[in-house]
């Protein structure tokens, strides 16, 4: 099977669609829109409609032309936030990891799922953890569980509402009340902890990250296996804290 037959053109359409906007033409016409695209107006008009039900494109209403739609602005200032967080974190997550040997993540939480969008690893080999660039559920990881706790509260109600709880190991949280009265209990504490909620023989420690309007937009953790973990639990915990409350700072002073 060659590449070409994976293709779907429906979405190269909609791509070429976004791309013929630029802000010398910030607002076109159909008729405009089927010069730049070289599409028929049957197929711009059911995209369009399409992409203006979910928020990627905007009718005026006075003139019927069209714009780009707001959906496009939260999606780029996603991009913009994760790369500077990823370049802010990293010398912390670094030293973090270093100090213990252990691996530690930062990540975000992206339409209801855990996104890692940075991760240092540990030398050891026992450890089994989200990938940077990987989705994770929110409800088993303490980056997860850290990301919803610190949510506005109707945030936080629609992503548990959307959430499936499929049990990972016997200590994963399957109840919505008991993932609720746990993400209470985070919030108040200031960190969170998965308790070999992913992976069996594995703990970690997790701190949200918080931007200059007090948002949580991230969160980090480290993770380290039971058998490493000694009596280390209360000093990694306020390690993460610590760092975490470094990544907020200089958020926040830019």
């Amino acid at each position: 099977m060659s590449d070409r037959e994976y293709y779907v053109n429906s979405v190269i359409r909609a791509f070429s669609i976004l791309e013929a906007f630029s802000l010398k033409k910030s607002e076109q016409t159909i008729t405009e829109l089927k010069v730049s695209t070289g599409l028929p107006f049957s197929t711009l008009h059911r995209l369009l409609a399409t992409m203006e039900k979910i928020g990627y494109i905007r009718q005026n209403s006075e003139t019927g032309k069209y714009r780009l739609g707001i959906r496009n602005f939260i999606l780029g200032s996603q991009v913009a936030l994760i790369t500077e967080l990823r370049m802010i974190a990293a010398p912390i997550l670094k030293s973090l990891s270093d100090k213990y040997n252990e691996t530690v993540h930062l990540a975000v939480e992206l339409d209801g799922q855990l996104l890692c969008i940075d991760k240092v690893e540990s030398q050891h080999r026992m450890a089994v953890t989200p990938s940077a660039g990987g989705f994770e559920s929110l409800h088993r990881t303490s980056v997860g569980k850290c990301l919803l706790a610190f949510a506005d509260a109707a945030h936080q109600e629609d992503v548990i509402s959307r959430l499936e709880l499929t049990k990972h190991t016997e200590y994963t949280i399957t109840d919505k009340e008991v993932l609720k009265r746990q993400l209470a209990e985070i919030r108040r504490n200031g960190y969170s902890i998965d308790d070999q909620e992913l992976e069996l023989g594995l703990i970690c420690f997790g701190a949200p990250v918080f931007s200059h309007s007090g948002e949580c937009v991230a969160a980090m953790s480290l993770s380290i296996p039971i058998v490493r973990l000694g009596d280390r639990a209360d000093a990694i915990r306020g390690d993460v804290m610590q760092a975490a409350g470094q990544i907020t700072a200089l958020l926040r002073g830019l």
